[in-house]
């Protein structure tokens, strides 16, 4: 019996842990399969990041050649900016010699014609006063001249009327002797 109790004992012992590792193959079996189905989640998880990985790669290496041509616009307008500046310079500088080399060639016609121009109005004044002067000779002359005719003119008058007045004594005489 004590075998038989010992062998039975196993047994009982024997099906405790048969039942025992049962329901802990069942919990096992239960906790596999959740495993399982969170590993999957995670394997969909994961291969969506990768997914998401390669876009955001993607997206970097185009923002990146984006950037790169960005800095060259960059640079070249840049370039190009220095480059209009220059010339900018460039014809400032030019325009202002023109300006000044305009304004000295003006002001040296103005100084050159503002004499000529003094001068012809002053030989014009000059002209005019000669011939002022000699036409005011003339008439003086003139007036002069006229001036002797007209005293002439009364001593002539006045002979003729001293010779019409001896014409008359004459002419008194010759007809008193004649009668």
């Amino acid at each position: 019996m004590k075998r038989f109790n010992l062998t039975l004992i196993s047994v009982l012992f024997g099906s405790v842990l048969l039942f025992a590792q049962n329901s802990e193959l069942s919990t096992v079996k239960d906790n596999v399969s959740k495993l399982e189905r969170i590993v999957k989640n995670i394997q969909k998880s994961n291969e969506q990041l990768e997914r998401k990985n390669k876009e955001f790669k993607a997206n970097i290496f185009k923002q990146q050649n984006e950037i790169s041509s960005l800095k060259q616009n960059v640079l070249k307008n840049t370039e190009n900016i220095k480059i209009t500046a220059n010339e900018t310079g460039t014809k400032i500088t030019e325009a202002n010699a023109s300006i000044v080399a305009n304004k000295t060639t003006i002001e040296q016609n103005l100084y050159t014609k503002t004499i000529f121009g003094g001068l012809v109005i002053l030989l014009t004044l000059i002209f005019l006063v000669v011939i002022y002067s000699l036409l005011r000779k003339r008439i003086n002359i003139s007036t002069s001249a006229i001036d002797k005719i007209n005293d002439i003119q009364k001593i002539l008058q006045e002979e003729s009327l001293k010779l019409d007045g001896k014409l008359v004594e004459i002419l008194e005489t010759q007809i008193i002797h004649l009668y």
